[in-house]
């Protein structure tokens, strides 16, 4: 791997992630459309040896804040089941702290955008969901979520 921003080559790259975790609202504004919004969270650490003639390890963690204003419409709905697409712009922050090779932190802000074409959602008040798209949540979202 070789750094963009400075260029370093480092080897034995080894990244690690539960994935990102969040919480969202969605408010019925008619029968197929909703309104809402998401908050996220990630955490990843990376851990990187820096080849050259004088290894030295470089530990990075980094820390994702994301909100989201979303709007969702839905193609088919029933009683069981939601065959939707949504959509969002919102904002994310960004903390990054590197160890070793001199220590580094950063904090940035910066346009977060997601855009789900294909999204099924399976149950009645509890339920399961899949979404298919693009954007700062990934290519795949899959999870759990309750209507209150």
């Amino acid at each position: 791997m070789v750094s963009g921003i400075t260029g370093v080559r480092y080897k034995d790259a080894k990244s690690t992630t539960f994935g990102m975790f969040e919480a969202g609202y969605r408010y019925n504004i008619g029968e197929r459309f909703k309104a809402g919004g998401d908050l996220s969270y990630l955490r990843t650490e990376d851990k990187f040896e820096k080849s050259d003639t004088n290894p030295n390890t470089v530990t990075r963690k980094s820390n994702y804040y994301m909100g989201m204003i979303i709007g969702q419409y839905s193609y088919i709905k029933t009683s069981f089941i939601d065959f939707y697409g949504s959509g969002g712009i919102g904002a994310i922050s960004l903390s990054t702290k590197e160890e070793g090779n001199g220590g580094y932190k950063d904090n940035a802000l910066g346009f977060a955008f997601q855009v789900n074409p294909v999204g099924l959602r399976v149950g009645k008040t509890f339920g399961a969901f899949v979404e298919l798209g693009f954007g700062y949540k990934g290519i795949a979202t899959e999870g759990l979520n309750y209507k209150f």
